[in-house]
């Protein structure tokens, strides 16, 4: 999953005018458990987080992906941000459109909660 920022979302527009940030849904959700793998590509190490789930209004989702490591563990409430759209560019022009909730998401802001306040809020850059 490339950077991204919400609001660079808004920029790319569709031939309706919708933006990728329109597809944005939030998804309350508790962590089960969390695995970190470190990769390498060309002396750059980076980290994708993978968390298993147990979301609230979606049951679909069973884990959400996140590009980074973040500082989130089992029993920890989440809100993952999750881009629900899909698209294509052929025939012109590009069109947007949302999918179904998918077992396995990536999420592109990940807020944590303790005592229903939002404690840390991690963002892809």
């Amino acid at each position: 999953m490339g950077c991204v920022d919400l609001d660079s979302l808004a920029l790319s527009t569709d031939s309706e005018g919708k933006s990728l940030k329109d597809f944005v849904v939030p998804v309350k959700c508790v962590v089960d458990t969390k695995l970190v793998e470190v990769y390498k590509m060309k002396d750059f190490p980076f980290a994708q987080t993978t968390l298993d789930v147990h979301c609230f209004q979606e049951a679909s989702v069973k884990r959400i992906i996140f590009p980074v490591s973040v500082d989130i563990e089992a029993g920890d409430e989440i809100t993952a941000y999750i881009v629900k759209a899909g698209g294509y560019r052929m025939p012109q022009p590009r069109t947007f459109y949302s999918h179904d909730f998918q077992e396995e998401e990536k999420a592109v802001k990940i807020e944590k909660y303790r005592d229903g306040k939002i404690v840390a809020t991690y963002v892809v850059l």
